[in-house]
């Protein structure tokens, strides 16, 4: 997998999009907002692997090559009314292909979340999130894609059977000559207690071009804890089940809210 600043940019917007109790999810996003007049500041470490094999028929022999990323997070929010907030994310990414080293801050993401209404016996609750993705990056060093992308989420939460169950479907409105994306995940979380849970998830994306391997698709497994009344801990690993994900992120996360 080469590298893919758009593609890893919004995974990494989904990474610190998630604002819940004890939350356990490394994309799934819930209804919850910051409370109002709350600030909340977290910040992500995110680590991708891809190894690619490639038939050489000179050699008669594979060639392969190691892709890695490395993107550390801030993410600060706050509640604007008891249903809705808006945050600002920043990232430093480090990038290394195999044959370039590349590092600096990324694009700078603004977004929007503002929750309709809560979940009722039949109904699951519902909420809205809209994301900005500037062009502030140095886009000669690779680090930015110098195009304005817009994001738009619906997001979908129903507890069954003790399970929470957490739908996200996103559209992307890329800037420039690149295909717009649609997004989807799906996550269980259990609470274990009232401070851990656990939570299983797949996330996805499609340009509606080419079979399954040509686009991001990854199943999640992480845990949540709520260290302080205040301060939240969480880490997971992916592992992508199609050629164009990365065979595997590590992501740790801290949370203060305040």
């Amino acid at each position: 997998m080469s590298v893919d600043m758009r593609r890893v940019f919004w995974l990494v917007l989904l990474l610190t999009a998630s604002v819940s109790e004890a939350r356990a999810s490394l994309f799934i996003d819930d209804i919850s907002t910051v409370n109002n007049g709350q600030w909340e500041l977290e910040f992500t470490g995110d680590y991708y692997k891809d190894v690619e094999k490639t038939y050489n028929p000179d050699t008669e022999e594979f060639d392969k090559s190691v892709s890695k990323e490395t993107w550390i997070t801030s993410w600060l929010a706050y509640g604007l009314t008891e249903r809705w907030d808006a945050s600002i994310t920043t990232a430093y990414s480090y990038l290394n292909d195999g044959s370039a080293k590349i590092n600096g801050f990324s694009d700078v993401g603004v977004s929007t979340k503002y929750r309709f209404w809560e979940e009722t016996k039949k109904l699951p609750a519902y909420a809205f999130w809209v994301d900005l993705k500037t062009r502030s990056a140095n886009e000669d060093k690779g680090l930015g894609t110098g195009e304005l992308d817009v994001g738009l989420t619906h997001i979908l939460s129903k507890e069954i059977a003790g399970f929470g169950c957490d739908l996200n479907l996103g559209y992307i409105f890329v800037g420039g000559k690149p295909k717009d994306i649609t997004t989807y995940s799906f996550g269980i979380t259990k609470g274990i207690g009232a401070k851990a849970g656990v939570c299983a998830e797949i996330y996805g994306e499609t340009i509606y071009e080419g079979d399954f391997d040509d686009n991001v698709f990854i199943l999640g497994l992480s845990a949540g804890y709520d260290l302080l009344e205040n301060v939240a801990l969480q880490a997971g690993v992916g592992a992508g089940l199609s050629k164009a994900s990365p065979d595997w992120q590590y992501s740790t996360r801290v949370t203060f809210a305040y």
